[in-house]
């Protein structure tokens, strides 16, 4: 009678646990579906390319990896929110090696420096609005365009200094 419970009971357990594996190993299969299927719609939104299945695998794995971050982070309610964006296939490194930091590729080559005449004999500064080189004040509003107005300004004084003291106005 002993023997009968104990057989019952370890079947039991053996029974459990490969319900639970089998469980798990719908749960885990249930899961990687769904993550291969939001990797298909990345590939899609994001005109991804790659050259190998194995580095479409690659990528995969880096995206399950950041897709799972982002569900981490959601699930905390922290006042901001993680999403899926173009960055998505990328590791951290990758990302960091290609889009942060100083990148010599994009400076331009040094150029050579002038050296003053020793006879120059410039005063320290000049009020360029006292000389009446400088237009009035223009509101560039919010357009982003503060490059050209800092462009046509620099080009304003230079025309008058060119000109004899002839001040116009450019167009931004």
């Amino acid at each position: 009678m002993k023997t009968q419970v104990v057989t019952i009971v370890a079947a039991t357990i053996l029974a459990i646990l490969a319900g639970s594996h089998f469980f798990n190993q719908k749960s885990a299969s249930f899961k990687e579906k769904l993550y291969r299927d939001h990797f298909e719609k990345f590939i899609a939104t994001h005109e991804r390319k790659y050259s190998t299945p194995s580095e479409k695998e690659y990528r995969f794995k880096i995206f399950t990896q950041n897709l799972e971050e982002v569900i981490r982070t959601n699930k905390a309610n922290l006042s901001y929110k993680f999403g899926i964006n173009r960055f998505s296939d990328l590791s951290k490194e990758e990302f960091k090696a290609k889009y942060l930091g100083y990148r010599p590729d994009l400076t331009k080559p040094e150029i050579p420096s002038i050296p003053a005449s020793a006879n120059a004999n410039a005063p320290d500064s000049v009020d360029w609005r006292t000389k009446g080189a400088v237009t009035k004040v223009k509101d560039q509003g919010q357009c982003g365009s503060c490059w050209s107005f800092s462009a046509t300004g620099s080009l304003e004084g230079a025309y008058f200094l060119q000109n004899k003291g002839q001040l116009t106005p450019f167009s931004e």
